[in-house]
């Protein structure tokens, strides 16, 4: 079944109190990729999405 390029990820954000937002996105197959901060997210995003095209 072709599922039009999806790609389930699972993000994973520290609950704390603190800034900066922190936590990891985790990719199928084990590939976890941490961030600091929300540009640090947007970054591993764009970074997991252009390895997979």
């Amino acid at each position: 079944m072709d599922d039009g390029g999806r790609i389930v990820l699972r993000l994973e954000v520290d609950s704390g109190d603190h800034e900066p937002l922190t936590g990891a996105v985790c990719v199928p197959g084990g590939s976890e990729h941490e961030f600091s901060g929300w540009s640090e997210l947007f970054a591993v995003l764009q970074t997991v999405l252009a390895g997979r095209r």
